[in-house]
């Protein structure tokens, strides 16, 4: 549904986007299931979806996301912490067979949250099982059309990337860091343009030396549009707030923390990443519609300053 603005957003403005991450789907676990019990989707409608990115002109990769909350109240929840090390290989394996059975995908995003603590060392069990198979032979991933394999990104908060994270991506990996919902404050109590540039700073220094130590590349993704701490309004669960900021001003303190950090020049640093489009953005993301917080706006191209600020600063 967002083919069309990021088409005219590259078409009007001398900037592209030259990458799409698209939601790929999902990881499910389900122990009664003996012959089956780790599932991941894919959608006949994902598919389509990617399909239909591919083709804005400007694009040139497209990028499934694969999501999963590890600590969900769920019982089919993919809490990898559960499972041996042979179960999660394997796991990793049908993804890989799964994901590159499709020309049109270019690679993979790992989206388990939480990735830290207990969470990780099984989440590197699974990252190395997938970064090996997407970059070899073993599971049909390497093709004409993709001599070099598909890339793997796992979403982290900069606090927990490790050197095994990395070590476990492979040599098509990156990490995508998220450059917002920084700090200590709760779902819907905004961080100011300024308090957002000093965490902002922070996190991305802390990513540099990251990379840097571990010749590893990152992404950083930017409060395009509303996130649970960077918004111009948020509505529900109690919630109704209205912060008198726009988002190009988080936009702006998310520049000001470029330059600060120097991260343009880190060696590791492959750009920004835009956060994000919706057709609106809540938390808790598996929360009942009256349960949930709903911010706003939900498109970073959605109005013109923001979509030039965007092509002219990152």
């Amino acid at each position: 549904m967002w083919a069309e603005w990021i088409e005219t957003f590259n078409n009007g403005t001398g900037s592209d986007i030259k990458t799409v991450y698209a939601y790929g789907g999902d990881m499910e676990y389900y122990p009664e299931d003996i012959k089956n019990p780790t599932q991941t989707y894919l959608s006949a409608a994902s598919i389509q979806e990617i399909q239909k990115y591919r083709q804005v002109p400007g694009v040139e990769q497209v990028i499934a996301v694969v999501d999963g909350r590890q600590d969900g109240t769920q019982d089919w929840a993919p809490d990898l912490s559960k499972l041996t090390k042979w179960e999660v290989d394997l796991w990793a394996a049908r993804t890989a067979w799964l994901y590159c059975s499709y020309p049109e995908i270019d690679g993979l995003q790992i989206d388990l949250e939480p990735a830290g603590g207990k969470y990780q060392p099984n989440l590197v069990v699974f990252l190395a099982g997938l970064g090996r198979r997407l970059a070899d032979d073993t599971a049909n991933c390497k093709t004409p059309s993709h001599p070099n394999g598909r890339s793997l990104g796992v979403f982290m908060f900069p606090a927990d990337v490790t050197p095994e994270v990395y070590a476990a991506l492979g040599p098509n990996g990156y990490v995508v860091a998220s450059g917002y919902d920084l700090g200590p404050n709760p779902a819907g109590d905004p961080n100011t343009p300024s308090a957002y540039q000093g965490l902002l700073t922070t996190a991305l220094q802390t990513m540099i030396s990251a990379a840097s130590k571990a010749g590893g590349s990152f992404v950083v993704g930017i409060p395009a549009s509303a996130s649970a701490h960077e918004f111009e309004s948020a509505i529900g669960k109690d919630k109704n707030v209205t912060t008198g900021v726009q988002q190009v001003d988080y936009l702006k303190a998310a520049r000001a923390a470029f330059d600060a950090s120097g991260v343009s020049k880190a060696p590791g640093f492959r750009g920004a990443a835009l956060w994000g489009f919706s057709v609106g953005s809540h938390f808790p993301n598996q929360a009942a519609p009256a349960d949930a917080i709903y911010f706003h706006p939900s498109n970073p191209l959605a109005d013109d300053e923001r979509a030039q600020y965007i092509a002219a600063n990152f």
